[in-house]
C-alpha cells in the first residue's frame, strides 16, 4: 500500500449566492434547545491540525514515520516479537476534590487498557462473527512506572493542585507547570497521561508520533478516565476514551479516516467508512461494507467498543521495531532496566532569525547555527500568500532576490538531521523598501487607511509577550489596545514599529488585543480582535488567537447551532451572523453567556456554505469563529 499523508480527500462546501440570502432570513430566535444525547468528542485531529499550522515540519516527520511503518509491517526480519510493555506515568491535575481522582480509579483504567490491547476484555464476546477473524491481541501492555527519571522508586502517579478552571488542547497547557499543569517525564522513556478537567466538551486528545517531544502524550478528561469514581459520566464510563486516545498515540487514525469513503486510515483490514458512528447502532453500512462500529477507533459509546484488528496491531507494533519511533520505551528506566546510552543530540530549529541589507528587491536573512545539524531549509513568501519558495543550505545565511518593492514578506528556517527536518522556526516578518510617499488628503483618505493584518504573538513567557503585525504602507505609527478578558480596563500603547512588547501582564487570564495604524493626524480603523494567554512554557511558542475557546457547530437535524464560548466577559455580548463578502445576515438580542456552558442559537434555513459568528462586547472588542452549514 502506497501511503501519502498529503493526498487525503477533503470536503469542499459550496458558497451560496448572496442574492438568495433574504428568503432564508425570515425567522430567527433564541429558544431553548435540547442538545441531544452526549456524543464522543475526540480532540486529536483538530490538535494535529493546529500543530501543523504552527509547525509545518511535523507533516514531513509524520510522513517519514509512515514510510517506516509500512516497511516494518512488510518485513518479518525487522518485526518485533513478544510482548511489549509500556511504562506509564499518570499526572493528576486537579482543582476540586472530585478532579483529584483516586488510585482505584487510575488502576481501573490500567486494567481496561491491558484488557483491550490484549483482547482480554469480557465484552469481546459481542464482536460480530464477520469480524472475529480480524480481531487481535496486539501484544502491548501498560504498567505504571516503577522508577522515576532520577532513579527513585515511584508508583507512577503524580498529583498536582492547580488554579486553572479547565485546560484546552490548542495550547497544551496541562503539560506545562508554568501554565498550571505538570511538565512531562522524558517522553522517550514514559507514556505521559494527564488527567484533568478538559474544556470545550472534549473527552480526550493525543499527540501522534512525530510531534514535539516536549508535548508527547495523552490527555483525558477526569470524567472519562477509568471505570470507578463518582464523577464518571455515561456513556463514556468504561475507560474506552483512554483506549481510543492511546491508539492515536500509537499511530492509529480514526477508523473512517476522517473523510469520505476514499480516505484511508492506513489499515487494510478495517472496512472503509464515510463518517463516524455514534451511540450503539449496529448494522450501519457505508462504502459497500458493514461498518465496524465495535472498533476502538470509532466514535461509538464505550459499551459498544470491543476490538482492534490485526492490521491495527501490526501498525502499532511497527513503532517498536528496531529504529521505530517508540522503540526506546522498551528499554525505559521506568521498567527497572539499566540502559547506558550516548547523550542524544537535541534536534531543534534555528533561533535568532535576522534580516539585514533590505532593499526594494532583495534582503539578507540569517539565523543561528544549530549544533550537529547537517544543513538547513529556508523558505519565504509574500505575506498572505500560500506559495512558499524554499531552498537548502549548508551555511547560516542567504540573500533572497527578485522581491517586490514595498511588500511584506515572511520567512522560516528548519534544521535538517540525517535528511529529516526538525520543523520550521517561528515566523520572521520584514518589509522591502521602495514605498512611494503617501499623502493623506481630504479628497481620498479612506483607501490609504488599512487596518493591520497578520496579527500574532511571540515570546509569551511569564508576564510578558510581544504582539506582531504586518507593516501598513504609509503608517507613521501604530496603536495597540489590549485588556484582560472580563475586564473593562483598556490599555493603549503606541509603537513606531509593527510590534510591541507588553509587560506587567497577569499570568493566567486571556488577553484580547487589536491594532490600528495612524497616518499622521489621521487615525485608521482597528484590526480584528485576537487573543493570547500569558505564562506559556517557552519563549519560542507562538499564538495567533487559537479558537479552541470558541466553537460553533451545526446541530444535526436542526436549523440551529451549538455554541461554546469559553472566554470570560463582563456584561452582555452582541452576537451577529455574517455570510460571504462580509454580508450581515442577522444580529441576535444581546445576552450574557455562562462560561464553559454550551448554548443553542436558532438559524434560518441557511443554504449549505461557510458563515461567521461574531461576538462583540460593550467596548467594541469583537471575536469571530467560522462555521459550516451542511445539507
Amino acid at each position: 500500500m502506497n501511503v501519502n499523508l498529503n493526498n487525503r480527500s477533503q470536503h469542499q462546501s459550496n458558497v451560496f449566492s448572496l442574492g438568495m440570502m433574504a428568503i432564508f432570513l425570515a425567522v430567527w430566535g433564541l429558544p431553548g434547545f435540547t442538545l441531544g444525547q452526549p456524543q464522543r468528542n475526540c480532540g486529536t485531529m483538530s490538535h494535529l491540525d493546529e500543530q501543523i499550522k504552527s509547525n509545518p515540519g511535523i507533516r514531513s516527520r509524520m510522513q517519514s514515520i509512515e514510510d517506516d511503518t509500512q516497511t516494518q509491517r512488510k518485513s518479518a526480519f525487522h518485526r518485533v516479537t513478544g510482548n511489549i510493555t509500556v511504562p506509564v506515568v499518570i499526572h493528576v491535575i486537579y482543582r476540586t476534590p472530585e478532579e483529584n481522582i483516586s488510585d482505584a480509579q487510575i488502576l481501573s483504567q490500567l486494567k481496561v487498557l491491558n484488557e483491550d490491547f490484549q483482547r482480554k476484555n469480557a465484552d469481546q464476546i459481542h464482536t460480530p462473527s464477520q469480524f472475529l477473524a480480524r480481531a487481535a491481541n496486539t501484544g502491548i501492555s501498560f504498567k505504571l512506572a516503577a522508577t522515576d527519571p532520577e532513579g527513585n522508586p515511584t508508583n507512577g502517579i503524580i498529583r498536582k493542585k492547580t488554579n486553572q478552571f479547565a485546560f484546552y488542547s490548542h495550547n497544551n497547557g496541562v503539560k506545562f507547570s508554568a501554565m498550571g499543569g505538570a511538565d512531562p517525564w522524558p517522553t522517550t522513556d514514559y507514556l505521559n497521561i494527564w488527567v484533568c478537567n478538559l474544556g470545550m466538551g472534549v473527552l480526550g486528545y493525543a499527540q501522534f508520533p512525530g510531534g514535539p517531544s516536549i508535548t508527547d502524550g495523552v490527555v483525558i478528561g477526569y470524567k472519562y478516565f477509568g471505570t470507578v469514581g463518582n464523577g464518571l459520566v455515561a456513556p463514556f464510563n468504561k475507560g474506552r476514551t483512554t483506549t481510543h486516545e492511546v491508539g492515536h498515540w500509537l499511530n492509529l487514525r480514526h477508523i473512517w479516516g476522517d473523510g469520505p469513503c476514499d480516505v484511508d486510515d492506513f489499515v487494510s483490514d478495517t472496512p472503509p467508512a464515510d463518517k463516524p458512528n455514534h451511540g450503539c447502532s449496529s448494522g450501519h453500512s457505508a462504502c459497500g461494507e458493514e461498518s465496524m462500529i465495535q472498533n476502538f477507533m470509532d466514535y461509538t459509546d464505550d459499551e459498544c467498543m470491543n476490538l482492534f484488528t490485526k492490521g491495527q496491531g501490526e501498525r502499532m507494533r511497527a513503532l517498536f521495531s528496531p529504529g521505530g519511533y517508540r522503540r526506546s520505551l522498551m528499554y525505559s528506566p521506568g521498567l527497572d532496566q539499566t540502559i547506558i546510552e550516548e547523550e542524544p543530540i537535541v534536534q531543534l530549529p534555528p533561533e535568532d532569525l535576522m534580516v539585514e541589507d533590505i532593499s526594494a528587491s532583495a534582503a539578507l536573512i540569517k539565523w543561528s547555527e544549530v549544533p550537529f545539524a547537517d544543513g538547513y531549509v529556508a523558505r519565504f513568501r509574500r505575506s498572505g500568500s500560500s506559495e512558499w519558495r524554499a531552498r537548502k543550505f549548508q551555511n547560516t545565511e542567504v540573500r533572497i532576490t527578485q522581491l517586490s518593492p514595498c511588500t511584506d514578506y515572511e520567512f522560516q528556517v528548519e534544521s535538517v538531521f540525517d535528511k529529516v527536518g526538525t520543523g520550521f522556526s517561528e515566523m520572521k516578518i520584514f518589509s522591502t523598501t521602495g514605498c512611494s510617499a503617501i499623502s493623506v488628503s481630504d479628497d481620498e483618505p479612506i483607501p490609504l487607511m488599512r487596518a493591520p493584518t497578520g496579527l500574532y504573538v511571540t515570546n509569551i513567557q511569564g508576564k510578558e509577550a510581544t504582539i506582531n503585525w504586518s507593516k501598513v504602507p504609509g503608517a507613521s505609527s501604530y496603536t495597540v489596545q489590549y485588556k484582560a478578558a472580563g475586564s473593562e480596563d483598556i490599555i493603549s500603547e503606541d509603537s513606531n514599529q509593527p510590534l510591541l512588547r507588553l509587560t506587567n501582564l497577569n499570568p493566567g487570564p486571556i488577553y484580547l488585543y487589536r491594532v490600528r495604524a495612524n497616518f499622521g493626524d489621521v487615525i485608521g480603523p482597528y484590526s480584528k480582535t485576537s487573543f493570547f494567554i500569558p505564562a506559556m512554557f517557552a519563549s519560542s511558542m507562538r499564538s495567533n488567537g487559537d479558537q479552541d475557546y470558541i466553537k460553533v457547530n451545526q446541530i444535526p437535524g436542526q436549523d440551529a447551532l451549538k455554541v461554546f464560548y469559553d472566554i470570560p466577559g463582563t456584561g452582555p455580548l452582541t452576537i451577529s451572523v455574517f455570510g460571504p463578502g462580509e454580508k450581515h445576515l442577522h444580529t441576535y438580542e444581546s445576552r450574557d453567556i455562562q462560561r464553559g456552558s454550551p448554548f443553542a442559537l436558532k438559524t434560518a434555513k441557511l443554504p449549505q456554505g461557510r458563515y461567521e459568528l461574531r461576538f462583540k462586547d460593550r467596548q467594541g472588542f469583537e471575536l469571530a469563529q467560522t462555521f459550516e452549514i451542511r445539507r
